[in-house]
């Protein structure tokens, strides 16, 4: 997964107007390729993104320690603009999804 990789998905779901929806990324055969610089670039994106449109909360599937590592320290960098956090097992990124839903509908 590279930061070109993160940018063309980013781009795709806006053209789609997909942006507002939850979404589960399947990464676990993919291995985070970026660094800092990059990590900069890839938390602009969604927080730019985020000043303009309502952002869905994303969970990332991922296969590795380092991956996981990676997407962390992204979740908490971006936390002020929206939700992308990573997860070892789809069935624990789906349980987040549908919490993070739930907190939303709720009114107040």
């Amino acid at each position: 997964m590279t930061y070109s990789e993160v940018s063309a998905h980013l781009a795709k779901r806006h053209e789609d107007d997909g942006l507002l929806l939850r979404e589960i990324v399947e990464a676990t055969h993919a291995t985070a390729a970026f660094g800092a610089p990059e990590v900069r670039l890839i938390v602009d994106e969604p927080c730019e993104l985020g000043r303009r449109h309502d952002l869905g909360p994303t969970a990332v599937v991922v296969g590795d320690d380092v991956s996981y590592g990676v997407l962390r320290m992204l979740e908490v960098m971006v936390e002020h603009c929206c939700d992308i956090r990573p997860f070892h097992t789809r069935l624990e990124a789906e349980q987040w999804l549908d919490l993070t839903a739930a907190r939303r509908s709720k009114p107040g």
